[in-house]
């Protein structure tokens, strides 16, 4: 009767993808062997590609029709994500001030980011007024994007000639 053994297992890269694969190989009983995973086709070399995240059940059989069954899972990352906190309003002047952090969750880490801007930092530094995004990419290249909106400080005010006078209204009014 024959045994098996995993030789190579590569779990998936990204969350959802289906880019696992498994490489099985058959010790005993009579050669050749035929492979079978649960939801593949049956081969004759135990190399299976393209799988999904999940557990799968296998059958390898000898040529002399004798079976052996286990099963192995193909594991996945967490969903890659990404969120986006204002540290920092743009202020009065206009200016390309503005601070924001971004902070990744899930993935396989090893994060680096890339603003809209240029910047390849967690914080971006120097956001103007405006929408801004920011891609985070782990390790295995796995990509997700966060966006901010980018104000002026509310507190800011800004003088209007009305009349004759000088007045000092809130921006936007």
């Amino acid at each position: 009767e024959p045994t098996f053994s995993e030789t190579d297992n590569s779990d998936v890269t990204c969350n959802g993808l289906s880019n696992g694969s498994v490489t099985l190989s058959g010790n005993g009983g009579s050669v050749p062997y035929t492979y079978s995973v649960s939801g593949q086709s049956s081969n004759t070399t135990g190399v299976f590609n393209n799988l999904s995240a999940g557990s799968y059940n296998l059958t390898i059989t000898d040529n002399n029709g004798c079976e052996v069954t286990g099963t192995f899972n193909i594991n996945e990352p967490d969903i890659l994500e990404c969120s986006i906190q204002r540290d920092q309003y743009v202020d009065c002047d206009c200016g390309e001030n503005g601070q924001a952090t971004v902070t990744a969750t899930g993935g396989n880490g090893g994060y680096t980011y890339l603003w809209s801007n240029g910047e390849t930092t967690q914080q971006a530094t120097q956001l103007g007024e405006g929408t801004h995004t920011v891609t985070v990419t782990d390790s295995e290249n796995c990509e997700t994007t966060c966006t901010i909106n980018m104000e002026i400080n509310p507190e800011c005010c800004f003088n209007i000639m009305s009349n004759g006078f000088l007045r000092n209204v809130a921006r936007g009014n």
